[in-house]
């Protein structure tokens, strides 16, 4: 049987809750003129009278004369009573179940843009692709956009990411052009999905790749990451950044953050100077407004130049933070910038992150699998790229054989927290939950003497964890500085270091008096360095 919703809300409502009003003796009279006693309910009542629309001040009238009901002066004013407060509950709006304060936790989503000019380029001394993976285990952003990847199809995701931490979301350029292309990480504890289909369908020139993000369930952000040529710019590129925030908006989308090297040099990003603008500009400008993005970088992005070329747009309100720069030193003419939005983030469980333990590696089996494996892969006949293909597999598989992995602790974990301690906590927590199932005094005074055990416990490993991290300082200094990494807020350099009784702020300053510090500390000890044989026969 059907019934409206609101009819339903009086019929759950607080009408129930009195007991007294529930029934009532309606007197009906029929054809030989006796009054015959009926119950009939309340709500039932009410649902007729405000189903069919009817006027409080009405009610008395018909019910008088127009129906064969006859109800006492007290019943009637008790129903307009009654309908009173129908109107007022179906005024009042829907009532959350359980109201309170909300549970998710209000976090920092740290927000990274860089204009890497090539991923894959090799110099004497590095390779980028292993200084970018060193960079994001270092500052271990939530996002990162990147431009300028040069990155093309033969390169997958897991030379420069790891896929396991990461959801890598990227746009790489089809033409036979050198450069360009347009990347996105972001953290797997964050949900987020590729959205492809919010892209334009012409993909000429169109260096721009787009996510969803969802900090909490009901919560939806579209993510940028979009790269436009300073030499050779894509007259359509404001049009396909409309075309994705317009098919956003139609999903339900309606905040954004672009990022990404928009190579927009003659705007300032100040209304006072920014009076006479070239016509690419103005168009940038006043579709900001309209879609009331805001641009929040205000720093130059190479040293030396006043051009903003990379921005940070976004209409998110969480509180942004000041957007800075150079906080870590990438191989680049562009600098790092980021910023931090506060907001509350569900993230899922982070999964542990797997590195290779040198300590235990099997060396000499090691050599010998590569050189056996190498032998036979240089002596076929391929060609470069599926030659380069084969021998990365055999080394990568070579290493994994011979040297173990092991998972890194989590940082809510501290170091001086091992299995016993775990175990006791756990012991604490079943007989806290079974002290407050059964409420016997006995299983109180268990949980109570677990829980000093378990304080008492933490505290004497934490003393032991210092007293053994001072002995060894001196031949393990490593667990010194995770300790300090722990208890420190921060995970960057300070912004102002002291060397020589000078004040440095320049990133490339800093490096230098680092580098210049460890040089004179450094011990002339020799090691014997281990030897490796390169096939002799190598054919091409």
């Amino acid at each position: 049987m059907q019934c409206d919703l609101n009819a339903y809300r009086v019929t759950i409502g607080r009408f129930n809750q009195n007991k007294k009003f529930e029934k009532m003796r309606i007197k009906k009279q029929n054809k030989s003129g006796k009054s015959v006693g009926k119950p009939i309910t309340i709500p039932l009542f009410i649902m007729v009278f405000y189903n069919s629309l009817i006027r409080q001040t009405d009610v008395e009238n018909i019910i008088t004369t127009a129906t064969p009901l006859t109800l006492h002066t007290r019943a009637v004013k008790l129903i307009c009573m009654l309908l009173l407060f129908c109107d007022l509950l179906c005024m009042c709006g829907d009532i959350h179940p359980n109201p309170g304060p909300i549970t998710t936790q209000c976090e920092n989503l740290t927000v990274y843009l860089l204009n890497a000019q090539s991923l894959k380029a090799n110099s004497k001394n590095k390779s980028k692709i292993n200084e970018f993976r060193h960079m994001i285990n270092i500052l271990e952003p939530d996002i990162i956009a990147i431009s300028e990847t040069w990155l093309i199809d033969g390169i997958p995701n897991s030379e420069f990411a790891d896929e396991k931490v990461y959801s890598v979301y990227r746009k790489d350029r089809t033409e036979d052009i050198r450069g360009g292309g347009a990347l996105l990480m972001i953290k797997k504890t964050l949900w987020s999905r590729d959205r492809k289909e919010w892209l334009s369908v012409d993909p000429h020139n169109n260096e721009i790749t787009a996510a969803e993000l969802r900090p909490t369930t009901n919560r939806s952000i579209g993510v940028i990451s979009a790269y436009r040529s300073q030499t050779n710019p894509c007259p359509e590129f404001l049009s396909n950044l409309d075309t994705i925030i317009s098919n956003a908006i139609q999903n339900n989308v309606v905040e954004f953050l672009v990022l990404g090297d928009l190579n927009y040099s003659t705007i300032k990003w100040d209304p006072a100077i920014d009076t006479h603008l070239p016509k690419h500009s103005k168009e940038l400008i006043n579709y900001l407004q309209q879609h009331n993005l805001q641009q929040l970088n205000k720093h130059p992005s190479r040293k030396g130049e006043e051009n903003i070329l990379d921005l940070i747009i976004t209409n998110i309100t969480d509180a942004p933070s000041e957007v800075t720069c150079g906080r870590y030193s990438y191989t680049s003419d562009h600098y790092l910038f980021d910023v931090e939005f506060k907001m509350n983030i569900s993230r899922s469980i982070q999964i542990p992150r797997k590195v290779l333990n040198f300590k235990r590696a099997r060396f000499d089996r090691l050599r010998h699998d590569i050189v056996r494996d190498t032998n036979d892969i240089l002596l076929q006949n391929h060609m470069p790229n599926e030659l380069w293909g084969k021998l990365k597999d055999t080394i990568i598989s070579a290493t994994h054989r011979h040297i173990p992995s092991v998972n890194i602790k989590n940082k809510l974990n501290p170091a001086w927290i091992d299995a016993e301690v775990v175990r006791t906590s756990h012991l604490k927590q079943c007989a806290f939950n079974k002290s407050k199932r059964t409420k016997k005094p006995e299983d109180v005074n268990k949980y109570r003497k677990l829980r000093n055990d378990i304080k008492t416990l933490v505290a004497r490993k934490y003393k032991e964890y210092i007293h053994n991290l001072t002995e060894n300082l001196g031949s393990n200094p490593k667990r010194f500085w995770t300790l300090l990494k722990d208890r420190c807020k921060t995970k960057s350099s300070p912004d102002i270091i002291t060397h020589n009784n000078t004040d440095i702020t320049d990133p490339t300053a800093k490096s230098s008096a680092f580098n210049t510090y460890f040089q004179s500390v450094f011990s002339n000890r020799t090691h014997q360095h281990q030897t490796f044989c390169m096939p002799t026969k190598i054919l091409f």
